[in-house]
């Protein structure tokens, strides 16, 4: 399947039978846009940006994620940093960006790949991925997926809260909760149960 990413400009909007109807601009010539089409008809994703810029603690948690990289790997800093930002542009079909002005969006989930990429990789880290991750959801249905601990990274085991909502905890951090009681636990470590059902699609 082919994909084109390229940024837009919203020129116009309106609501027509319970739809909203965008005017956009690309800037793209028409026969490399209508090579993306179906039977006529072009489809796809629209994801806008609220001109949010990167903050400086998610620009630190990103290079100090990447140190991580190059002490485990060997590698020099600044090819680590591109040889991973490179690695997510790719998996997310986006043009590279910078790190002193890419929107905090893309810092956000550049962040969260980062961390899975070292969980997947059993590559470690100088601090608690929680303490680094910069979308805590994600973070928690990531450690749902992988049966870690979301308080310290450990092999964890899933357990049902109630109804669909899961965490995923250590034998000690599930000791932990229930000598604490849960809603203390959750407000200590700032966990809290994620609803399986509504992250089909992580």
């Amino acid at each position: 399947m082919q994909t084109l990413w390229q940024p837009i400009q919203v020129l116009g909007i309106k609501e027509q039978d319970n739809r909203t109807i965008l005017q956009v601009a690309i800037q793209a010539p028409k026969e490399d846009i209508l090579r993306y089409s179906s039977n006529g008809i072009l489809q796809g994703e629209l994801k806008l940006d609220d001109g949010k810029l990167i903050t400086a603690e998610q620009r630190k948690k990103i290079f100090v994620t990447i140190k991580d990289f190059s002490l485990y790997t060997g590698y020099d800093a600044e090819y680590a940093r591109h040889l991973l930002t490179l690695a997510f542009c790719y998996e997310n079909n986006i043009e590279p960006f910078s790190l002193s002005d890419c929107s905090l969006e893309i810092a956000r989930e550049f962040i969260s790949y980062l961390i899975e990429f070292f969980l997947d990789n059993d590559i470690p880290l100088s601090q608690t991925a929680i303490e680094r991750t910069d979308d805590i959801g994600k973070y928690l249905y990531l450690c749902i997926k992988k049966s870690i601990c979301c308080c310290c990274g450990k092999q964890g085991v899933v357990y049902s809260l109630s109804n669909d909502y899961k965490i995923s905890l250590c034998n000690i951090h599930h000791d932990e909760a229930k000598i604490k009681g849960l809603q203390r636990f959750e407000m200590l470590y700032k966990v809290y149960g994620i609803n399986i059902k509504d992250k089909s699609n992580p």
